[in-house]
């Protein structure tokens, strides 16, 4: 994939978790003869464009995407608006950079989907804390009522994980300030509940003037002030989308949802701050892949 299609596709993705105004994407046919048309609804701009191209060129001979909803076998929908505006077609859905949560919701009001996670496993974040901080030993963990992760991955040899359970967003003062000063660094798992476009200031400062660093949990709280963070690659949500679409049996069952091969953002200036080596990224990019 071109140079140029991984940005533009990498800026698709940062836009589709905070922010994003889906609608559906004209595309036209290019067989008469289609074992199950494909609806590609998303964001109408050259990003999506670009996604359709790749998954286009890649794509099974007997898949093709349509423009017509009413003829439309399934449709895969980019981001969590498009995600919820899809559900209203009568459809199977698969969502691409989609929420644990946000699936979760869809399949308990009826929808027949699955999703391309945008979140990171909690064992990759791991993974990534450890490479960036290998002296860090206890490690602060907020969870919240939107953490859908496995809290089992919190159990490793050699780190104490200090969990701490917060309902609502007013209880992140007081909780951060007693949390904080006890550990070496916030590891931030995926949680829309707690860490959002709305709280990243109050816990990125708090961190901050704890000297306490945060990791995760995606590469838009690394832009605003985390120190690293595992996310979805744009080849690996391709790569995911397209395994998905091989599922047998599809639409009728639906696969399993499926997280997507990781990368690592980091920031320069916080590494700086904290006195953190440059890493070797593509050698942790190597190691999460291994690890999946």
């Amino acid at each position: 994939m071109a140079q140029g299609c991984r940005t533009g596709l990498g800026v698709l993705l940062a836009c589709l978790t905070w922010f994003t105004h889906a609608g559906e994407l004209s595309v036209a046919s290019e067989s008469d003869s289609v074992s199950m048309p494909i609806l590609l609804v998303g964001p109408d701009n050259n990003y999506t464009s670009e996604f359709q191209a790749e998954l286009t060129s890649r794509m099974l001979p007997s898949l093709t995407l349509t423009a017509d909803a009413d003829v439309a076998g399934l449709a895969v929908a980019l981001g969590e608006d498009a995600f919820v505006q899809a559900q209203s077609l009568g459809i199977p859905v698969i969502g691409v950079h989609v929420s644990r949560s946000a699936l979760q919701s869809a399949r308990d009001a009826g929808c027949l989907c699955s999703a391309v996670y945008r979140e990171a496993t909690t064992a990759a974040q791991i993974l990534v804390l450890r490479e960036m901080l290998p002296a860090a030993r206890r490690v602060g963990v907020l969870l919240g009522p939107g953490f859908a992760g496995d809290e089992q991955q919190l159990e490793i040899p050699g780190i104490l994980f200090e969990r701490r359970s917060v309902s609502n967003v007013q209880q992140l003062p007081a909780v951060l300030a007693e949390l904080l000063p006890r550990v070496d660094v916030l590891l931030a798992l995926p949680d829309p509940a707690l860490y959002n476009a709305d709280t990243a200031r109050l816990i990125l400062l708090s961190s901050y003037r704890q000297g306490k660093p945060v990791i995760g949990p995606d590469e838009q709280f690394v832009r605003a002030g985390s120190l690293a963070a595992a996310y979805p690659s744009v080849e690996g949500m391709i790569e995911a989308t397209l395994k998905l679409l091989q599922h047998d049996g599809l639409p009728a069952t639906m696969p399993e949802a499926a997280y997507a091969r990781a990368a690592v953002a980091w920031n320069v200036h916080v590494a700086r701050s904290y006195g953190v080596i440059a890493p070797d990224i593509p050698a942790i990019e190597r190691r999460l892949e291994a690890q999946q």
